[in-house]
């Protein structure tokens, strides 16, 4: 079975301190999948990119240059995993923070939580044989108790 793409898509529409979108520029982004109060980065990565002539940037979240963590490490099972994004406007490495937000299932995703199960697969071999337990001796009528010790 092949194995899923280990990242996602971001989009963002970029502009300058005046509001206007940065029109084919050369810019770097870092990005940081972090937990939901800001106090865990648990990946982060940047990437040179040049913006589209609308001020548009499209990215593929995990595969820019690593800067710490991995993007197969992250607690998906927890939830409340943010994006936050930053940017420098000239393509150096003073970043200024665009933005955050949170990251919500994707439809697929949803259908998976409660799509149709898979068929049985086969019964696997029978395990080894277990020890022969202790033996137990009394009379007929007779109850015996163990208290745990020998």
């Amino acid at each position: 079975m092949p194995k899923p793409p280990q990242g996602f898509n971001y989009q963002a529409l970029v502009r300058n301190v005046e509001g206007q979108p940065l029109t084919n520029q050369t810019i770097s982004v870092r990005l940081t999948l972090q937990n939901a109060e800001g106090t865990i980065d648990y990946f982060t990565e940047t990437h040179s990119t040049i913006t589209s002539p609308q001020g548009v940037v499209s990215l593929a979240v995990g595969s820019g240059t690593n800067v710490s963590g991995s993007l197969s490490d992250i607690p998906w099972e927890v939830g409340g995993i943010n994006l936050k994004v930053e940017v420098d406007p000239v393509g150096g490495t003073s970043f200024s923070l665009l933005g955050t937000s949170s990251l919500l299932a994707v439809p697929y995703a949803l259908y998976a939580l409660n799509g149709n199960e898979g068929p049985q697969g086969e019964i696997g071999p029978q395990g080894p044989e277990g020890p022969e337990g202790p033996l137990v001796s009394g009379t007929d009528g007779q109850t015996l108790r163990h208290d745990g010790t020998t």
